[in-house]
């Protein structure tokens, strides 16, 4: 048995954050069935110079593994008749259009709930569903922007940086996934069903709470820098990338006590009693000139010397890899983090694997990504739709 084995989740949400929660949640054994539009879920055709026609999509592919679909018209009354018994059939509603658009659609929380009282409901969005940008569109580099990580990314002379990846999508969904498993263990308790709101901005102020609290009670705004964390708290010169002889590392702290045995590890000896350096206080006020001869004694060995030693010295520093590096690191298969994937294009395909083990119960991908209304027919039976019916919603292009 799967962890979410025997829940079943009606995906009405697009792009990156809902499908993310969506697909995280199908790995726990969620039987999520996507719902999209005759031709398909508009991310399905906003990747095509990315991914040509007839390629695998890898945008589709992550955030939709796992899935079944349903291509219908959902304006279509015969339409929603389908939909309103799916829902009455499943514990999980997901959509995550503008503040007032599902509504007009039909099928809003207090719409659906009277279907099924028990119903989890989740809303997405940029902004909340609240306060004066509530109707605001958001992507992720918006979220990032107006959530405050772009300000503290990158170094002192360059522009606003974004984040190498999808992180306000990608956090937001994490908040998605967990936010519904709550839910449902609250209904599980009380048999009490709700409406779950995740906005893309409140996560990005989630992730950085350490941050913007440290604002917050010393009114200091932190100060970029290229190669480290932006906060003084980090202690820069101790908590930064460093070239080796033949690639990057980074190192993540050196405590007071391992401040001796790290400086001798490097051949600087000399600078142990230095005053300049000799606590963290002085380390952080000279950090230009502690970091000027760390990136001096870094470069004398290799990556995997610099790694070989500290470690053996029990200090704190790791290789910075790039993908091709990080999807061959032998811990990284060792964990089942690439799996692969038989794909309908014929093809085998390597996804990411399941961040979360369970002894007992354990997650697993269990497919690829769908081709749209692949599984139109297998649900309409489970809905108790004949054979018959099915024809006449083709015919009348309600269903593909």
């Amino acid at each position: 048995m799967m962890p979410l084995e025997g829940i079943r989740i009606v995906d009405m949400s697009r792009a990156q954050m809902g499908p993310s929660a969506a697909t995280m949640l199908a790995d726990l054994g969620a039987d999520v069935i996507k719902v999209e539009p005759l031709e398909g879920e508009y991310s399905r055709n906003a990747t095509w110079a990315l991914y040509p026609r007839g390629t695998v999509d890898a945008f589709i592919l992550a955030h939709n593994r796992g899935k079944r679909s349903l291509a219908i018209d959902h304006r279509h009354e015969k339409g929603k008749e389908v939909i309103f018994k799916l829902v009455e059939a499943s514990d999980v509603f997901m959509q995550n259009l503008r503040p007032g658009a599902i509504e007009a659609l039909g099928y809003g929380y207090d719409m659906l709930s009277k279907l099924n009282s028990r119903l989890i409901y989740f809303n997405g969005s940029g902004f909340g569903r609240k306060g004066p940008l509530a109707s605001w569109p958001a992507y992720d580099i918006i979220g990032q922007a107006m959530g405050g990580i772009i300000s503290v990314t990158g170094g002192p002379d360059d522009p606003p940086t974004p984040v190498g990846v999808a992180i306000g999508d990608q956090v937001g969904a994490m908040m998605v996934a967990f936010g519904i498993v709550t839910a449902l263990l609250i209904r599980e308790r009380t048999g009490i069903g709700q409406e779950v709101d995740v906005s893309m901005l409140d996560t990005q102020l989630a992730l950085q709470n350490w941050e913007i609290t440290h604002y917050l009670v010393t009114g200091k705004l932190p100060t970029r820098r290229r190669s480290s964390q932006p906060l003084p708290g980090t202690a820069w010169p101790m908590w930064r990338v460093y070239r080796a002889k033949d690639g990057d590392l980074v190192l993540g702290g050196v405590t007071q006590e391992r401040w001796p045995s790290f400086c001798r590890l490097l051949g600087l000896e000399h600078v142990i009693d230095d005053p300049r350096f000799r606590d963290w206080e002085s380390r952080v006020k000279n950090r230009d000139e502690l970091v000027g001869l760390l990136e001096k004694a870094f470069s004398q060995k290799t990556v995997d010397e610099w790694i070989e030693l500290m470690h053996q010295a029990d200090q704190m520093v790791g290789p910075v890899y790039t993908y091709a590096e990080v999807v061959e690191n032998p811990q990284v298969l060792a964990n089942e983090m690439v799996v692969s994937l038989p794909h309908r294009s014929g093809q085998e395909v390597k996804t990411v694997g399941v961040p979360i083990k369970f002894s007992k119960t354990p997650a697993k991908i269990r497919s690829a990504d769908p081709e749209v209304g692949q599984h139109n027919e297998e649900i309409l039976l489970e809905l108790g739709y004949t054979w018959d019916d099915i024809a006449q919603l083709k015919e009348q292009k309600v269903v593909l």
